[in-house]
């Protein structure tokens, strides 16, 4: 598991390779949610744990491809500024 720092570097890092062009965004999504199906299989004997999996396209399951929406979105280039900023705020 990451911290949100580190999870943040990671989503900088998959926006700049959108933006070079060394994956689309449906490579992105479909890595997402093949992400979701493992991380389900790893929580399956939690009680609590909610599947991302199924309905993968609602709310709170998107919430680490939001992340890399923002990132991507994010004029902020250099990740290191952007975790700086996020920790000032």
């Amino acid at each position: 598991m990451e911290d949100r720092a580190t999870c943040r570097i990671s989503a900088q890092h998959i926006a700049n390779w959108l933006h070079h062009g060394i994956v689309s965004k449906d490579d992105i999504m479909d890595i997402f949610r093949r992400m979701a199906e493992v991380v389900d299989r790893q929580n399956a004997s939690d009680p609590d744990y909610v599947p991302m999996a199924p309905g993968y396209d609602a709310s709170p399951s998107r919430r680490p491809a939001n992340l890399f929406s923002k990132a991507a979105n994010s004029l902020l280039a250099i990740p290191s500024l952007s975790c700086m900023r996020a920790a000032l705020n």
